[in-house]
């Protein structure tokens, strides 16, 4: 099976902003029992192979993607999307460090992994998280209540020609954009006392949603190697800039806006900004949606404040940038722009040193550089640095 269509990593996570529970009734007992034997199968296990699936439906578009997933105890993984080709995404978890890669541009992210493995994860990945702590990935599943006391059986479903137990919770909450939406969980649990399926209803503008997250040919307990679990960063280009030290001066680059015409920084003089290198394909807690949405709050709050956020889409096509804009025609305050230059020749490499995304810069008014960080960073780390630039905070 194929992958017809690429998802954005998480867009589901993001679009579900949070959830409070309808009831708080007591987890019934047959739900616990069944969620204990799940915990204590996936103790057992050492490793688990499997290949996964990620559908979101909205009302007016399907999105979906699929690969290949290798786990270990107890923090170890390799994910493939769509593995038979060469080029696809690969999410890598040596033990240490989790690496995001794309090999399209030999661009990756990544961060410290987590000893748990709480930050391996494929959209809403709860097939996945359940692995690791099935307590723990059925509390946090989509913005929950982080406990469980509306989950409840509710019996048996019959799916190729395979029958599950029915975990169920039903939760109401907010989109994205603000609107209410009622959401009902389902988690699959099959006759191994795996999660195989989970599925999540929602609304959007009151017409149904949905998101389907699945694992198949679900192998437990083979040995490893651990050789699976190995990443080798692409050598940056032997002509890429090192970083820009603190209080040197940002360098001046030309970018292109939606429409096609020029920006440059150093039009900016006078001004605080706040330089962000992402793209479309990145994955970081979340998606990407969701850091420029933290970016475009602190554009909005600091408006008054001669604070300008640029965002500059990097290593990704034009295509892809321009399709992101139009989804997300909520997200206002940023100057977003795009450079055309491909991986090896692009701004972020070659001018600010950028060798993974997202990568965050803080330029004073006179031009030098008071802040340089490199992940998803925070907005109140952020601030810090607006702060060192002379902005006041607003009250």
């Amino acid at each position: 099976m194929r992958m017809r269509r690429t998802l954005t990593a998480g867009m589901a996570a993001a679009l579900l902003a949070s959830a409070l529970p309808v009831t708080a009734a007591r987890a019934d007992r047959r739900a616990l029992a069944i969620l204990n034997r799940v915990e204590a199968r996936t103790k057992a296990l050492g490793t688990l192979t499997a290949d996964w699936t990620y559908t979101v439906a909205f009302p007016d578009r399907v999105l979906r993607d699929e690969g290949s997933v290798i786990l270990k105890k107890p923090n170890y993984a390799a994910i493939a999307y769509d593995p038979d080709t060469p080029a696809s995404r690969r999410i890598i978890s040596d033990g240490t460090t989790l690496w995001t890669f794309y090999p399209p541009t030999d661009s990756y992210w990544k961060v410290p992994a987590d000893p748990r493995g709480q930050n391996i994860r494929v959209g809403d990945s709860l097939v996945i998280q359940a692995f690791f702590n099935a307590f723990t990935a059925v509390k946090q599943s989509a913005h929950a209540n982080n406990d469980l006391s509306d989950l409840h059986y509710a019996g048996t479903e019959r799916l190729d020609e395979v029958s599950y137990r029915i975990l169920e919770r039903r939760t109401n909450g907010t989109l994205a954009n603000g609107a209410p939406s009622p959401f009902v969980q389902r988690i699959y649990v099959g006759p191994d006392d795996l999660i195989h399926r989970y599925v999540l209803k929602f609304r959007v503008n009151g017409r149904p949603g949905s998101e389907i997250a699945e694992l198949q040919d679900i192998r437990a307990g083979a040995p490893l190697s651990a050789s699976a679990f190995t990443f080798t960063p692409p050598t940056p280009s032997e002509a890429q800039a090192p970083p820009p030290a603190m209080g040197t001066p940002a360098p001046d680059f030309i970018a292109l806006d939606r429409r096609g015409d020029d920006w440059r920084l150093s039009e900016y003089r006078d001004k605080v900004v706040v330089l962000n290198f992402w793209a479309t394909w990145w994955a970081p807690r979340t998606q990407p949606t969701a850091h420029i949405r933290e970016l475009a709050a602190l554009a909005r709050k600091y408006a008054d404040r001669d604070v300008v956020v640029l965002a500059v889409d990097t290593w990704d096509t034009a295509d892809a940038w321009r399709a992101w804009l139009t989804r997300h025609p909520e997200i206002t305050g940023i100057t977003q722009l795009r450079d055309p230059a491909t991986r090896g020749k692009d701004i972020a490499s070659m001018r600010y040193g950028v060798s993974a995304l997202p990568a965050t810069f803080v330029i004073n008014r006179d031009g030098s550089i008071v802040g340089a960080f490199s992940g998803d960073t925070d907005t109140a780390t952020i601030e810090d640095a607006l702060k060192a630039a002379g902005v006041t905070p607003p009250e």
